[in-house]
This record gives structure tokens, sequence and C-alpha cells, in this order.
């Protein structure tokens, strides 16, 4: 992923780079950075047991207040669908399991509170190779 991003980054002066340093000497699964500006990433599989709060736990709480990124971030979740090698955690309030990715988008982002939605992106990307 990291090696794709640069690609088609870098020749924009966009540095892409894993486990980007952050304020209080945290790491950021991935940084998106020009001069003065980053933009942390926290990536997850679809069945991470903190899948359902790491947006607010960890990329909120952590990342999204350094500095550069000015409370800025994206939460990541790679969806494996039906190849997916452990059981998905359960929604915190009580929901079904989500059926796509998708779906599982729609969830994450009802999650986030409503005054940071503009600040933190969520995207479900469908690593399942299957198509709908």
């Amino acid at each position: 992923l990291i090696d794709f991003m640069r690609a088609a980054l870098a020749p924009r002066g966009v540095i892409v780079e894993p486990e980007g340093h952050m304020v209080a000497d945290k790491r950021a699964d991935i940084t998106i950075s020009v001069p003065g500006h980053k933009i942390p990433v926290e990536l997850k599989r679809d069945y991470h047991v903190d899948v359902w709060g790491a947006a607010e736990t960890q990329l909120d709480r952590l990342y999204t207040r350094d500095p550069e990124a000015s409370g800025y971030g994206i939460y990541c979740v790679l969806w494996f669908g039906s190849k997916r090698g452990s059981k998905m955690a359960s929604h915190p309030t009580g929901k079904s399991a989500p059926k796509s990715a998708a779906e599982m988008e729609a969830m994450l982002i009802e999650l986030v509170p409503a005054d940071k939605r503009a600040r933190i992106a969520i995207v479900v990307v469908d690593v399942s190779g299957t198509t709908a």
C-alpha cells in the first residue's frame, strides 16, 4: 500500500512513511505529509478486536492531536469478507455484522462523533477479491 501511495504522491512532493512519528512519541501506521502538514492513517483488519473503536481511541486520541495534523486523520479498514480468518468483533451497539465493505464503512462513520466527521475520514477497502 505504501509503495503504491509513494509512487502516486511523490511527484507532487508528498511524503508517505510507514510508522510515522507523531506527538508524544506515538507512531501512526502511515503518515502522509508535506512540510508543515501531516495526515496520520490508522489501519485495521475488519476482524481486529478494536476495529469499531480505533478511530476514536487510537487515531483521534493519539494521532490527530499532533500539531501538524491539526485534528485530521484517516481511519482505513481492510475488508476481507468471506476470506476473513477470524470472527469479526461485535458492534458496540449490538448491530448485526456488516455484510459488505460499504456497509461496514457506513457503520464506522456513524460511530464517529458528528462534530469530528469533517476531520476524520473513514475508508473501508475491499481486499476480499470478490465482486458484488
